[in-house]
């Protein structure tokens, strides 16, 4: 006889919404995580694309990544999706 099996209905019918509950709270702090990483530094986008810095610059200057910029005081942050692209167009993808 299985565990789920010896359990009473009502044991069964907890256990199912403390898993509902705990996978719930895991994605909502898997969201909260991920929109915090919606933008990244252009340290963190040059490590994205295995380049530099200064290349990353360059990319925003020529306008290669226009409209997934933006500033944060004094500090460029590019959309991280727009670096996805990239590397998709890279890939032939």
């Amino acid at each position: 006889m299985s565990f789920l099996a010896a359990l009473s209905a009502d044991a069964r019918d907890e256990l199912d919404a403390f898993v509902r509950e705990a996978v719930r709270r895991e994605l909502a702090a898997r969201d909260r995580s991920d929109a915090r990483h919606e933008w990244l530094t252009t340290a963190e986008a040059a490590e994205l694309l295995s380049t530099s810095e200064n290349a990353i610059r360059c990319r925003l200057q020529r306008g290669w990544l226009a409209g997934d910029v933006t500033k944060d005081g004094k500090r460029l942050l590019v959309r991280r999706a727009a670096l996805l692209e990239e590397l998709d167009r890279r890939a032939g993808l």
